[in-house]
Parts: C-alpha cells; structure tokens; sequence
C-alpha cells in the first residue's frame, strides 16, 4: 500500500504472498526488494518493487529449511548486496542480487 505524501486515500500497489521482509537501498540507489517464501517453505523469492510502479522482477531464490522459520535478510545500503542468515547458528552470507556467494561471516562467541 502507498498514500499520497499530500495525503488521501491508500493505494494498493501489488500482492504479495508469505512476506518475509523487504528493504529499499539508500539513495542514489533506487532498488527496494521484499523476500516472500515459497507455498512449500523451501525457498525465499527475492523480488525487486517500485513503490510507483509496483512490483518488478524475479533477483534470485535462496534455499531455505522449511522447519525452519528464524532467517533473516537484508539487503545493503548501496543495493549490490543481499545478507542473510539461514538460522540462529549459521553464518552470515553475503549474495550477489543473483544469489552468488560473495563472503561468508562466522560469528564466534554469540
């Protein structure tokens, strides 16, 4: 949903299905994702969205543990990168917006 910022009635903008989060870049970058998982729980669907135009295409799908429901994404400041973190004990994996590992990041002592 979006209002007008001189206010008036919400719109809808697009549906979405499993929302499991989403973010927008800083600026100049314009690239804002929402992450909605798939009917069978084994994959987050990354998708690009413009809060204008709507919704935009398909960026890549991270494999996910259906049991699990403790993943968290992000995506970065600059938009060129996704963070996430599959479950409370794994590390920390930096993907390309197609879902190339980029870096992995062990956290020791949490």
């Amino acid at each position: 949903m979006r209002v007008p910022i001189s206010g008036g009635a919400s719109q809808k903008i697009f549906s979405i299905k499993n929302l499991n989060g989403w973010g927008c870049a800083r600026f100049p970058s314009d690239l804002c994702v929402i992450a909605e998982r798939s009917d069978d729980g084994k994959q987050a669907i990354i998708t690009s969205f413009d809060p204008l135009k709507g919704r935009g295409s398909e960026l890549t799908r991270i494999t996910l543990d259906p049991k699990l429901n403790d993943w968290s994404l992000a995506l970065s400041p600059d938009g060129t990168n996704l963070a996430v973190i599959r479950d409370q004990t794994s590390a920390v994996q930096i993907l390309s917006l197609r879902g190339e590992l980029k870096r992995e990041i062990r956290l020791t002592g949490c």
